[in-house]
């Protein structure tokens, strides 16, 4: 299943980050720990990576029901991504949720799971589809594109993704 992350799309979706801010954002905050919940099936040298999906606190205060539904996520390879997005780089991994996620509500969040990743470094992509149309639109919100984070082999590595941007 794509998710609705295409080149052409996540292009656009960055261009209207390069009118906005101009720089690429840090890389999102990550904690690093033993293998455990949610990383079964990780072997030896494999990593395993958690990412943690949010409303920027401020962006939730007005978003409404731009704070609902399908979330659309990709994980690309570190350097892949830049102030212009993907251009037509291929996703590691990508997905989009079966049923629609809320985060409107302080503290809200969805957890995705990816055991046997392969260590090295990586930037994340993601979406909230409001309208429900496949597509990062207008006022979905969206996350920023971020410098590249880590996963090291044999650990667990926790990831919060913000999205902060309305698009």
């Amino acid at each position: 299943m794509r998710s609705g992350l295409r080149a052409g799309s996540r292009t656009m979706m960055a261009l209207g980050f390069a009118a906005f801010a101009g720089c690429m954002g840090p890389a999102p905050t990550a904690a690093e720990g033993a293998l455990g919940e949610g990383c079964e099936g990780t072997s030896e040298g494999q990593a395993c990576l958690v990412m943690r999906f949010a409303l920027d606190d401020e962006l939730r205060a007005d978003a409404g029901e731009r704070a609902r539904g399908p979330l659309h996520w990709a994980l690309f390879r570190g350097g892949d991504v830049g102030l212009f997005g993907p251009g037509d780089a291929e996703a590691v991994r990508e997905g989009v949720t079966e049923a629609p996620v809320d985060l409107a509500t302080p503290g809200a969040a969805w957890t995705l799971s990816l055991p046997g990743l392969a260590p090295g470094e990586y930037q994340v992509l993601a979406f909230l589809d409001h309208d429900g149309d496949g597509d990062d639109s207008d006022g979905d919100p969206v996350t920023f594109p971020s410098d590249a984070f880590a996963v090291r082999p044999d650990r667990r590595t926790a990831l919060d993704v913000r999205l902060d941007y309305v698009r």
